[in-house]
């Protein structure tokens, strides 16, 4: 029995011993004579496990209401300028959208204004021939 306790206690004092080895070494040491650290050590093991845990409490979850409010006053802040600065990007957007439109339009005009202008020439020279009729209209009176 001794030499089982030895070995037991070998396992457990190198953290190999299982559950089941471990409670095998307590009811041993509790039957056999001597050992008294052992059994004193055991003892305190079990008698730390049949306590209860105290319940803590942390001072630093009490806050004031001061801070909870300068906490929400310090998202709201947050939320505004970021919704702000969207605001302005989407209108600097649109001036740009709307510059680059107007600037479309106004090349378009100048196509227009090009393409009349050549055919305003080719009718000048049409302009000449007007003046052939007038002979007959004379006489012809």
């Amino acid at each position: 029995m001794e030499e089982r306790i030895e070995q037991l206690l070998q396992k457990y004092w190198e953290g190999e011993s299982s559950l089941e080895e471990e409670s095998e070494l307590r009811a041993l040491l509790q039957k056999a004579e001597g050992y008294e650290s052992e059994k004193a050590f055991f003892g305190e093991i079990s008698s730390f496990h049949n306590e209860e845990t105290p319940t803590l409490v942390n001072p630093a979850a009490k806050s004031s209401g001061g801070w909870e409010w300068l906490k929400i006053a310090a998202v709201m802040a947050v939320f505004l300028s970021v919704t702000a600065l969207v605001f302005q990007i989407q209108q600097y957007q649109e001036r740009q959208e709307e510059a680059l439109a107007y600037a479309q339009v106004m090349e378009a005009f100048e196509l227009i204004n090009e393409n009349m202008n050549k055919g305003t020439r080719e009718l000048e020279v049409m302009e000449e021939f007007r003046y052939l009729g007038t002979p007959l209209e004379l006489f012809e009176e």
